[in-house]
């Protein structure tokens, strides 16, 4: 699992919780925080190959990760 960070988008922004306070408090996982979203694409593509699927979710652009991965390289 891959996360990215957490923006706050019409709400006040929780300074109690983080995407680094979530990646340690999950136990026994291999999450990982990446603080970009080109840094997440990289990744991906180096990783996963065709037999792969990749769920991208979240607010906001995130989408955008999933468009880059299935553009033409």
């Amino acid at each position: 699992m891959i996360v990215a960070p957490i923006y706050a988008a019409r709400e006040k922004e929780d300074k109690s919780i983080s995407s680094e306070i979530l990646v340690e408090t999950i136990k026994n996982s291999k999450a990982v925080f990446m603080p970009s979203f080109e840094e997440i694409k990289q990744y991906l593509k180096k990783r996963a190959n065709e037999n792969n699927v990749i769920i991208t979710m979240g607010a906001g652009d995130v989408y955008k990760i999933a468009e880059a991965l299935v553009q033409k390289r």
